[in-house]
């Protein structure tokens, strides 16, 4: 009889065996899906996140060379600010000091 025990047992271990297997199949039927969506999903946020920044350098480097452009065009030209007057011999420091 003490058989017949153990062979009732394990058949009731591997019936709840068999059921959480097929339990844990339908909840990763669920689960995959999901997960490969919100991968993609990342990956393009991830790829538009470079793209992006791609733009945003080439803009920032663009603004850049116009910017001396600008500076070299203006650099020809003639200042006209008022040079500012040289300090009297009796103001500069000593060299002695």
């Amino acid at each position: 009889m003490s058989l017949d025990r153990i062979l009732d047992s394990i058949e009731h271990l591997l019936t709840d065996l068999t059921k959480s297997i097929s339990n844990l199949l339908w909840w990763a039927k669920l689960f995959i899906p999901i997960l490969a969506v919100s991968m993609a999903l990342l990956v393009i946020v991830l790829i538009l996140i470079c793209v992006i920044q791609i733009y945003v350098s080439q803009t920032k480097d663009r603004q850049f060379a116009n910017l001396l452009e600008k500076r070299d065009q203006h650099d020809d030209e003639i200042d006209d600010y008022p040079t500012p007057p040289p300090i009297p011999h009796s103001l500069q420091p000593s060299k002695n000091a």
